[in-house]
């Protein structure tokens, strides 16, 4: 009889302690499926939004990699009482990614959340889970900003020639000008229209004092019916010409988008993986 009560106390505090490991096993796969998972939305999901969202597209040509941007210039004015007066002159800037939960309902909160998560869950990914991947996708992520560089300078490069041809005052805002033209803006329509986007056509019309040149709504300069239409002449001039000047960035987009469409594929292959590799201290 004592021998079965001693085996029925064993059995009783094996399956007490075999319970409560049990319990502490299902938690830390709990708590790790619930990292994995925060990694999948926060990290993976961010790039892979970013690699189909920006990336292929600009290297697909579907979208340039260049915006217009304004850079401050003051002027002082020579009056009784000099005062300095703000004026903003365009400039071209590297197209910034964009993060798609800005414009969804709650997109600021989800903002938020984003810039607090992401630094140390991405840190995380790379150091203890897949640091292979991160190592390649930060390779072709330098290469892909090399490229974005480059388009800048050949955008600065044929800003410069437009101005040096055309001859009418640059764009300022915030100024009373007569005649100008908008060269940042000119030359981002050369470079798209090299690297073929669909970028739509300059147009050229008549107002009731001046003639206005315009892309796709947006006035790329203003002055006589001779200055918009040399300026229209010029900017088909460098079509031609700087053909060229674009077919190494061209080559390099063809060059980096396998690469970049393989990152894409294995970050799709992770999303869907269920368990998450390797240890870390959120575990």
């Amino acid at each position: 009889m004592s021998t079965v009560l001693i085996s029925a106390a064993v059995s009783a505090v094996i399956s007490f302690f075999a319970g409560i490991f049990t319990e502490r096993l299902r938690q830390k796969h709990s708590k790790k499926d619930a990292h994995f998972q925060e990694i999948k939305t926060i990290v993976l999901g961010y790039i892979q939004d970013q690699l189909v969202d920006h990336y292929l597209r600009i290297l697909e040509s579907k979208e340039g990699a260049l915006v217009i941007g304004s850079e401050q210039i003051t002027k002082l004015e020579e009056t009784s009482s000099s005062y300095q007066v703000v004026l903003w002159k365009p400039v071209l800037r590297v197209k910034p990614p964009q993060i798609s939960c800005v414009s969804s309902v709650g997109g600021t909160f989800e903002l938020q959340r984003h810039e607090e998560t992401y630094p140390h869950l991405y840190r995380d990914a790379k150091e203890r889970h897949f640091s292979k991947l991160f190592i390649r996708w930060e390779q072709l992520d330098s290469r892909f900003h090399v490229f974005c560089v480059g388009c800048l300078e050949l955008c600065q490069h044929l800003a410069k020639k437009l101005e040096e041809s055309i001859r009418v005052p640059l764009r300022v805002e915030s100024s009373q000008q007569e005649n100008w033209v908008n060269y940042p803006r000119l030359s981002v329509f050369i470079y798209e229209r090299l690297f073929g986007v669909s970028n739509g056509g300059l147009n050229l019309y008549e107002q009731p004092i001046k003639w206005r040149l315009d892309w796709y709504g947006d006035q790329c300069g203003q002055g006589t019916k001779d200055e918009m239409e040399r300026c229209k002449e010029i900017v088909d001039s460098l079509l031609k010409s700087e053909k060229a000047s674009a077919k190494p960035f061209i080559e390099e987009a063809r060059r980096l988008k396998p690469d970049l469409i393989a990152i894409k594929d294995e970050l799709e292959r992770l999303v869907l993986q269920r368990s998450l590799p390797g240890r870390c201290e959120y575990v």
